[in-house]
C-alpha cells in the first residue's frame, strides 16, 4: 500500500510541475508559478530552457521543458511547451510528456495594471502507458492580474484545468477538473536583479486526497544582457499534500 500511494504521490508531482514550472512569459517567468501578463510584442521571439530537481517520500524526480513563444500582436503572445521527465524513482518512466499549445492575451493596460488570460490546449504526446501523460487532450485556462508601484511587481492568478483520461484506472483515481490561485511579489534591488516570493495552492489531483497541495517560492532572475536572463529558484511544500522541496533553474532569450 505504502508503494502505491508512494508512486502516486510521484506521478502527481511530475504532472503539477510540468503544468507550473515552465516557461516565460507565456508560462510564469520560472522560477514562479504565478503568471506575468507581459508579451512579447508584434514579431518577438522567446525561447526558454529550465530544469527543476524535485525530492520527496525519499525520490527525486528531474524534468525539463523547452518553451518557443511568438509576438503575434502587441498584446498577444502564442507559444508551444516542450517537457521531458529525464529521470524518475525505481520503477517510473522517463520521457517526453504532454506537450501544450497556447495563447497570452493582455486585454487591459492602464497606470501601471493589467488583466490577461492564458488559455492553453494540453495535447496527449506523452505515453499514458508509462504515466507520461494523460492519453487524451485536455485545456486549461488562467486568470492574470498584475500591478507595477515602484520597484514592486505584484502578480495574482486563478486557473481552471480540464483534464481527460485514456486509462479507466485514471479515471477512477484523478479528479478531471482542479483549480489553482496563486499570489506572488517580485522586487528589482538592482537594474539586473529581481528577487521574488510566489505562494498559492491547487486542487488535490487524487480523488481519495481532500488537502489542497500548498507551495512558496524563493528565488531570483538575473538579467545577463537586455535580452538574456538567468534564474534560480527553490519551491518548498508547506503541508504534506505537496512536493517537499525543488530546486530549478532556467535560462530565457528574446529575440527579433
Amino acid at each position: 500500500m505504502m508503494t502505491i500511494r508512494r508512486a502516486l504521490r510521484i506521478r502527481v508531482w511530475c504532472a503539477a510541475g510540468l503544468m507550473w514550472c515552465v516557461g516565460s512569459p507565456a508560462f510564469p517567468a520560472h522560477p514562479l508559478v504565478s503568471e506575468d501578463t507581459g508579451t512579447q510584442g508584434a514579431g518577438g521571439h522567446q525561447i526558454e530552457l529550465n530544469s527543476d530537481w524535485g525530492r520527496d517520500a525519499g525520490a527525486t524526480t528531474n524534468t525539463a521543458a523547452f518553451t518557443y513563444t511568438r509576438g503575434v500582436a502587441e498584446a498577444l503572445d502564442i507559444f508551444l511547451n516542450t517537457p521531458t521527465t529525464l529521470q524518475a524513482p525505481a520503477g517510473e518512466r522517463t520521457g517526453l510528456n504532454d506537450m501544450s499549445l497556447g495563447a497570452k492575451w493582455r486585454f487591459y493596460d492602464h497606470e501601471g495594471m493589467s488583466l490577461g488570460v492564458k488559455p492553453e490546449w494540453v495535447m496527449a504526446t506523452g505515453d499514458e502507458q508509462k504515466g507520461l501523460g494523460n492519453g487524451k487532450n485536455g485545456y486549461a485556462v488562467t486568470l492574470m492580474a498584475q500591478i507595477e508601484t515602484g520597484g514592486w511587481t505584484w502578480l495574482l492568478n486563478y486557473g481552471v484545468s480540464r483534464h481527460r483520461f485514456h486509462l479507466q484506472a485514471d479515471r477512477d483515481d484523478y479528479r478531471s477538473t482542479t483549480h489553482r490561485s496563486s499570489v506572488a511579489v517580485l522586487y528589482g534591488f538592482t537594474e539586473q536583479l529581481k528577487g521574488l516570493i510566489d505562494i498559492g495552492q491547487s486542487s488535490p489531483a487524487l480523488k481519495a486526497e481532500s488537502s489542497k497541495p500548498r507551495f512558496m517560492v524563493l528565488g531570483a532572475i538575473y538579467a545577463l544582457s537586455e535580452d538574456l536572463d538567468l534564474d534560480l529558484g527553490f519551491k518548498k511544500g508547506l503541508n504534506s499534500a505537496e512536493t517537499d522541496r525543488q530546486w530549478g533553474t532556467g535560462l530565457t532569450w528574446r529575440f527579433r
